[in-house]
């Protein structure tokens, strides 16, 4: 069990990354649509829940992988077409011949998912 209260007498304080290394990577902003800033999704890689509950992992465009967020699907309205991307993806993996051709393979691998590994076995 995870403890959500954190001992203060653990906290580091935030050093700044040094010039030497380089400068640290400034997102563009959001785009306006009428006049609302909008973000730009570049994909979808992973689902959570079920229902009403779900929820994606989204990629924006422009961000490191560290920005990722888990969003519900009310907040995806104008990514639609990334989604059904993502979602005839994952009806591909579930198919049954696919599920035939994952048992035949002794390949294991690594996918990264944002700032995650996901295991893929067999």
């Amino acid at each position: 069990r995870i403890e959500l209260l954190q001992n203060v007498a653990h906290l580091k304080p935030y050093v700044s990354r040094p010039t030497d290394i380089g400068p640290t990577h400034v997102p563009d902003g959001p785009e306006l649509v009428d006049g609302e800033e909008e973000f730009v999704v570049e994909e979808v890689l992973a689902h959570r829940g079920s229902g009403r509950q779900t929820q994606y992992l989204v990629c924006w465009a422009t961000y490191w992988p560290e920005d990722d967020l888990w969003l519900p699907k009310c907040n995806l309205t104008n990514a639609q077409e990334i989604l059904d991307v993502y979602l005839a993806r994952q009806e591909e993996k579930s198919s049954p011949t696919m599920q035939t051709v994952r048992r035949q393979s002794a390949i294991r691998s690594l996918r990264r998912l944002g700032h995650i590994w996901n295991y893929e076995g067999p």
